[in-house]
């Protein structure tokens, strides 16, 4: 994870935007790449605990062009 933001706060629930880098390496020929990346949360506290119960990936599909399955 690069960085974090928390975009609201609401008493138990929260929504964060998270920015990531990704680096990879194909084995084969040896090259790596590197590519950033972001995706939001919501998050609900349950008995002290913050646990998440929603991801946004925001439209974004896999790498075959299908769509992200949702959560």
């Amino acid at each position: 994870m690069r960085d974090i933001a928390l975009v609201r706060l609401d008493g138990d629930r929260a929504e964060a935007l998270v920015f990531f880098d990704q680096n990879s390496t194909r084995a084969d020929v040896n090259k790596s790449a590197a590519v950033g990346g972001q995706f939001g949360l919501r998050a609900q506290r349950q008995d002290d605990t913050w646990k998440i119960t929603e991801f946004n990936m925001f439209g974004q599909q896999l790498a075959d062009g299908t769509a992200l399955p949702e959560c």
